[in-house]
């Protein structure tokens, strides 16, 4: 592999991986609004 190959093989990996950062911080804003929600309900109890 030269170095131009292993240059774009580097890229690739880092927009996979900012892909699945981006996949991680929606589910963890999602079990943040559910936390909220649940900790509001048993407010209400």
């Amino acid at each position: 592999m030269d170095k131009k190959e292993e240059e774009q093989n580097i890229e690739e990996n880092i927009k996979d991986i900012r892909k699945k950062m981006n996949t991680v911080r929606e589910a963890v804003d999602g079990l943040l609004d559910a936390a909220e929600e649940a900790i509001k309900k048993l407010r209400e109890l």
